[in-house]
């Protein structure tokens, strides 16, 4: 998830955000719920979380940071 846009403060809005770049198995495991919940979000059927907004806003950090140490790795074990 690139770290330069700007995350929506809706959460609503932010859920949308975060699918472009997470499909929804992924985003439940991310957010430490189920598929059927992502869906019914999306659907409107159920209200999303404003504690899922906060989620989402980090991210951003958590995918810049994973990026740092994978890299950091991959060049220390090519370059032993």
């Amino acid at each position: 998830m690139p770290s330069t846009m700007k995350i929506p403060s809706d959460p609503n809005e932010a859920l949308q955000y975060a699918r472009r770049y997470i499909n929804q198995a992924d985003l439940a495991q991310e957010l430490g719920t189920t598929e059927r919940t992502i869906r019914r979000w999306e659907s409107g059927q159920t209200k999303v979380p404003r504690l899922v907004l906060a989620a989402i806003h980090l991210f951003p950090i958590v995918f810049s940071i994973v990026t740092l140490v994978l890299t950091t790795a991959l060049e220390h074990w090519s370059h032993p």
